[in-house]
């Protein structure tokens, strides 16, 4: 059964059955009517996705958002047949006793024969169905297999960098910049001073993780910003203002500088 989920749609379309192989289900265009519908209709459905071929899913009744709201399902040689509320309930299924139920026990004994015998081409359209089917479930179960390697992968790169001293203490500093706009320089100042500080000053990182144009001129920007710093900017001192693109150059050279220590914690 499909699943039911909560809607309010006032605006209500109707299968035409007048495509394949919509048509195959003409049979319950009696009482397929959006004219009779309460209106609004309360509930929508959610379905698997239909077979290719022969389809089992049938939209009956959609909203404006192509969602569900009355759908015939095919299953063996059953029919579930799940529809929305009427303005007259017992007027449908009055309808649906006389009207639907008859040209559905026709239609199957005229379409079951049909279907008993499968031509050369329809053969061949079903082995490529098949092939396909096989291709798709195999390709979908290595890609499971790789999304928990990626997620594995993740998980062990998170336990590295938080595991790392330095790292977690960069990560606050760059998140307080991003929070404090008007101190932000400093603290993305002392982000890669203290990168510094662990991997022998500004020669060891630019030796190391070859970040040399972007640490000098973060600390260029941030030292003529600031005067002195080594501190903090305080109340009533002035700030050299900066642009709005100065600033994003600034978080872009220590945005380098963070991922290329991050690159130095796997071997």
């Amino acid at each position: 059964m499909p699943a039911i989920r909560f809607t309010k749609d006032k605006q209500v379309g109707t299968n035409a059955f007048n495509l394949f192989p919509d048509n195959e289900c003409r049979f319950l265009a009696p009482v397929v009517d959006a004219s009779e519908l309460e209106i609004p209709v309360l509930q929508k459905l959610v379905t698997p996705e239909p077979r290719d071929y022969p389809r089992d899913i049938f939209t009956l009744f959609g909203n404006a958002n192509r969602e569900k709201l009355g759908v015939l399902i095919v299953r063996e040689r059953g029919y579930i047949v799940v529809l929305p509320r009427f303005k007259s309930n017992e007027a449908i299924i009055a309808t649906f006793a006389q009207r639907v139920l008859p040209k559905m026990y026709e239609s199957e004994t005229r379409v079951g024969l049909v279907d008993k015998y499968v031509s050369a081409n329809e053969k061949d359209a079903q082995a490529q169905v098949a092939k396909c089917n096989a291709e798709l479930a195999a390709i979908q179960e290595t890609l499971e297999q790789k999304r928990v390697t990626l997620a594995g992968a993740k998980r062990e790169k998170q336990n590295v960098i938080f595991g790392d001293p330095t790292a977690k203490q960069v990560l606050t500093y760059y998140d307080t910049a991003l929070r404090q706009d008007d101190v932000a320089l400093f603290y993305l100042y002392k982000a890669a001073e203290l990168i510094e500080n662990n991997n022998g000053g500004e020669n060891g990182v630019i030796k190391k993780f070859g970040v040399g144009s972007e640490l000098k001129f973060l600390k260029k920007t941030a030292n003529a910003s600031y005067a002195d710093i080594r501190h903090a900017p305080k109340p009533g001192d002035v700030v050299q203002k900066w642009s709005e693109e100065d600033i994003k150059a600034c978080f872009e050279a220590c945005e380098k500088i963070v991922l290329a220590y991050f690159e130095g914690l796997f071997p």
